[in-house]
């Protein structure tokens, strides 16, 4: 009997009590439950508080932060001005074209019309395929270009005399390289 003088809206109350209790239980516990964790042994720590908003009375704070400078790329260093001596065409460049190149530039009938037996030669070059020796280009000079064997057809000393006219090493080539870069002097 005392149950029904608890009425209808008693009842009501009973269980939105009970439902508000397992959503706050579900809320706090449910998380460790479902996430994998224990149940907490203390209360999570607390948020800390919004800073409150500046007055128009409140002096103003500011705070410098270094910042790094942009810096421009220094520019890079000009080579250092060739010493024309290092290499020289009677010392270094006469010699190695006499022995490797010699047998078909030589004074006697040139190959070509090319002569390599001296510096006035060499700079002229021949009737039939121009200047070998461009002075400061050694990317243009075809005697680079033939004695490295980058033009296909013209390799110096031709592919077909190998056995008997060795290539030029690649030491041999650069100092070429570097007596044209330096002016062919």
């Amino acid at each position: 009997m005392h149950s029904q003088n608890f009425g209808r809206t008693g009842k009501k109350v009973a269980v939105i009590l009970v439902l508000v209790l397992l959503v706050i239980s579900a809320g706090i516990y449910g998380r460790y439950y479902f996430l994998g964790g224990d149940t907490p042994a203390a209360p999570a720590p607390a948020v800390k508080p919004a800073p409150k908003p500046a007055k128009a009375t409140d002096p103003v704070q500011l705070t410098f932060v270094s910042v790094p400078r942009a810096v421009a790329p220094a520019a890079p260093t000009p080579p250092a001005a060739p010493d024309p001596n290092l290499v020289s065409f009677e010392k270094d460049i006469k010699p190695l074209l006499s022995a490797a190149c010699g047998s078909c530039h030589g004074a006697n009938r040139p190959s070509g019309s090319l002569t390599l037996t001296s510096l006035d030669a060499a700079l002229k070059g021949g009737k039939n395929a121009g200047k070998a020796v461009i002075a400061g280009h050694s990317d243009q000079s075809l005697i680079v270009l033939y004695a490295s064997d980058a033009v296909a057809g013209h390799e110096m000393p031709p592919l077909r005399q190998r056995a008997t006219h060795p290539a030029l090493t690649a030491d041999q080539l650069a100092l070429i390289r570097n007596w044209v870069d330096l002016g062919a002097q």
